[in-house]
């Protein structure tokens, strides 16, 4: 099951006003121009923001993740925009065979999977839904830099949603044992007095261990690149299929 922050619908609602803005997506988009990819299947699409600007480009895209309200929310603002996106509710085991140029794996999804065979296993379904020659761009933490600090000190913040008024955002740190850091999010919905919680825990994965996870499912790693937004914490692999 997906995490409540992806699978609740109020939770849903304000995600993207806390996660905005998403200048992590800019890679995304010029990683596509830079494989030429004319169809792109984005693997955890969430509310589909990347999906909704890779179609404005001009290309197909299959968005695919196991939440459904965030999917309901995808198709939502595709609609709105006018954009075909063909937006799944499911995980990387529902992809289908060869339709695509390129897989992205944005938004850290990659430390969702907890075990090196699950993450192992992933790649593998990437690497089917995948033409041959195409890519596969993942992203995920050095866990070198320790991130989950700076969670710990985390502020609560408040945003004023439209359409949803005064929402404030709590995120407290949990358990630390490494690879494996948990954590929470609380939000207070000032308009009806709700309080809704969310639990998360994720694998700090190790640079080699996510080359090798690549190279078993039938890539090879072509690049490991910085990502622009956050020079230093990340790291970006561009692999293509073998």
């Amino acid at each position: 099951m997906a995490d409540a922050i992806f699978e609740n619908p109020q939770l849903v609602a304000v995600y993207d006003a806390f996660d905005a803005p998403r200048d992590d997506l800019d890679l995304y988009t010029s990683l596509a121009e830079e494989v030429a990819a004319s169809a792109v299947m984005d693997l955890g699409c969430g509310t589909g923001v990347l999906a909704r600007r890779l179609a404005r480009a001009g290309r197909h895209v299959l968005g695919i993740d196991p939440a459904r309200a965030s999917i309901d929310l995808a198709k939502a603002h595709a609609a709105e925009e006018g954009l075909s996106i063909d937006h799944r509710v499911g995980t990387a085991a529902d992809i289908p065979t060869a339709v695509a140029d390129l897989v992205t794996m944005t938004g850290n999804v990659a430390q969702v999977f907890l075990g090196l065979d699950d993450l192992r296993a992933v790649f593998a379904d990437c690497a089917r839904g995948l033409r041959s020659g195409g890519h596969l761009v993942v992203e995920t933490r050095d866990p070198a830099v320790r991130a989950w600090e700076a969670w710990g000190r985390h502020q609560p913040r408040t945003l004023d949603v439209d359409g949803i008024g005064e929402v404030t955002e709590t995120l407290a740190l949990g358990q630390v044992d490494l690879p494996f850091v948990s954590f929470s999010h609380l939000y207070r919905f000032a308009a009806t007095g709700d309080v809704i919680g969310s639990r998360s825990r994720l694998r700090f994965h190790e640079q080699g261990e996510v080359a090798s996870a690549l190279e078993a499912a039938g890539f090879a790693v072509r690049d490991i690149r910085d990502a622009p937004d956050r020079p230093g914490a990340e790291w970006v692999f561009l692999a293509q299929k073998r």
